[in-house]
């Protein structure tokens, strides 16, 4: 899910993902560097000016996102295989932060008292209770079981947190080690929770939640070294490595990273372990394929853009600079 704290600017979407056990990453067989990839946007509201998206489930039948339009307005939407949709939610502006390949959302919306987290369920909407003591509470994967997000605690600190679908009011919040705030980035398709955390000092670490919430550490690539997790997929899990062009590869079985070589900053993966999002460099979309950089097409030349999911297959989607300095929701096909 997409982080509103300020850590970086590519902390990004991660995948929503249905809930079936977790299994070891698949090869990487899908979309080869070689292949060419082609561009379309994503249908959009009348008198849109912008739109994003966020997020997918697996297969790419759904993708979640946001359009504005040239009111200034935004407006929480869905895609369902490439076809406009606007859920109705009695938040506004509301934000669609994960989707499972049914068609349920996670995200979040403002309130009185703050942001507060729903999901949507078989298309009704339901509210999730914020922890004792939170001012924010924002949702953003979700499973057949169960839904995780993240909340803001006005004494500072910012805590993992995760719902079960039949007990919403009952938010369950991650145990993470003394002095360490955090929040989920995504949750794998066997319902373990990942989750990006730092200290004061911004010491950075990442753990893994299993089903039943007992916390594990992901291995560092080097000791000290500053760095980020930013996605899952089934057993596996993605990020990159502050002031260099790095980006790593977490292996949930082993808990240990493998480092490639890339000046993507990575937002996404898929099981098979691609991994996309922006060039540092060119500030376009990318993928990360096996060891090797794969650039993106975008609507404008010299645009920039990121990938915010990718399928199992292989198929990225996300954002892409577009005419009149805009940006706008895409889709790439790749081979």
């Amino acid at each position: 899910m997409r982080s509103h704290l300020l850590v970086t600017a590519t902390a990004v979407a991660s995948l929503a993902v249905i809930g079936v056990a977790d299994a070891a990453p698949v090869p990487d067989i899908a979309a080869p560097v070689e292949r060419p990839c082609t561009i379309e946007r994503l249908p959009e509201l009348d008198k849109a000016t912008y739109s994003e998206v966020y997020a997918g489930d697996p297969s790419g039948r759904w993708l979640v996102g946001t359009v504005w339009t040239d009111d200034g307005d935004s407006h929480a939407v869905a895609w369902r295989n490439g076809r406009l949709r606007q859920p109705d939610v009695p938040l506004h502006p509301a934000s669609f932060e994960g989707v499972t390949r049914s068609g349920d959302i996670a995200g979040w919306g403002p309130s009185a008292a703050g942001a507060t987290a729903f999901a949507l369920v078989d298309g009704e909407y339901v509210s999730l209770s914020s922890p004792d003591g939170a001012r924010n509470t924002y949702a953003g994967a979700i499973g057949t079981d169960r839904i995780a997000g993240y909340a803001e605690l006005l004494t500072g600190p910012t805590v993992p947190v995760v719902w079960m679908r039949d007990d919403p009011a009952r938010p369950l919040v991650l145990d993470l080690p003394t002095g360490y705030s955090g929040f989920v980035v995504g949750m794998t398709p066997g319902g373990r929770v990942v989750v990006d955390a730092f200290d004061a000092s911004l010491t950075t670490r990442a753990f893994v939640f299993s089903r039943d919430l007992q916390r594990r550490e992901l291995v560092a690539p080097e000791p000290g070294q500053i760095f980020h997790v930013a996605a899952a997929a089934r057993g596996v899990a993605a990020g990159w490595v502050e002031s260099a062009d790095q980006a790593l590869r977490f292996d949930l079985q082993t808990l240990e990273a493998t480092t490639v070589d890339t000046p993507v900053s990575v937002g996404a993966v898929n099981r098979t372990g691609v991994m996309g999002g922006t060039r540092n460099d060119t500030l376009g979309p990318g993928l990360v394929i096996r060891i090797r950089t794969k650039n993106l097409p975008v609507l404008v030349a010299g645009g920039g853009g990121t990938v915010a999911t990718i399928t199992t297959s292989g198929q990225p989607a996300g954002t892409s600079e577009a005419p009149g300095q805009t940006f706008a929701a895409v889709t790439w096909t790749c081979g």
